[in-house]
């Protein structure tokens, strides 16, 4: 229960980040991420970071009035950590602009991000295998499909940044 309570630290960490990066950025052409992960459909990271944090206290809401199912929890458990992930996935994958002509950013800092996302990287690999398991015994190959392909495409996604942070470590290593 402790990680869990430090989820809302890091959302708000994540909401001042957010905020700094649509100052600097400003909106994009076309929403951020898919309806089905932000209702929202905002074209800025702030409102995003905004609902997943809702997301987290729907959660802590629910679990203090002793109304949280096991399937409840289970899915607004699911979603927040996809939120997360996605929104950290946007500050590094879309801002690699900064991150390169920051020279304030250490080193350290750059290994501390290829740790997370390869931790991430292994949750998603597992989520992956996981969604190819449910596909396989699935009767609605479709819905499993869907949901399958999403997957692989936040492990993508992952791969992606830990692969630009790691060239951003060579980069800072010249």
């Amino acid at each position: 229960m402790k990680q869990f309570n430090q989820l809302e630290t890091h959302l708000n960490q994540l909401i001042a980040k957010a905020k700094k990066l649509d100052k600097h950025r400003g909106a994009l052409r076309k929403a951020l991420f898919d309806e089905k992960l932000f209702s929202c459909r905002s074209r800025l990271l702030t409102p995003c970071v905004l609902e997943a944090k809702a997301t987290y206290e729907t959660i802590v809401r629910e679990k203090q009035s002793d109304t949280l199912s096991l399937a409840l929890a289970e899915h607004l458990t699911e979603k927040l950590m996809n939120q997360i992930s996605a929104i950290s996935l946007e500050l590094v994958a879309l801002n690699p602009f900064d991150l390169i002509t920051n020279k304030q950013e250490s080193i350290e800092s750059l290994t501390s991000q290829l740790a997370q996302h390869k931790d991430w990287e292994n949750r998603l690999i597992k989520l992956v295998n996981e969604k190819q398991h449910s596909y396989s015994i699935a009767e609605d190959k479709h819905a499993a499909e869907l949901i399958l392909n999403a997957s692989k495409e936040r492990l993508s996604r992952c791969q992606q940044s830990k692969a630009s942070i790691e060239l951003q470590m060579l980069e800072r290593k010249k």
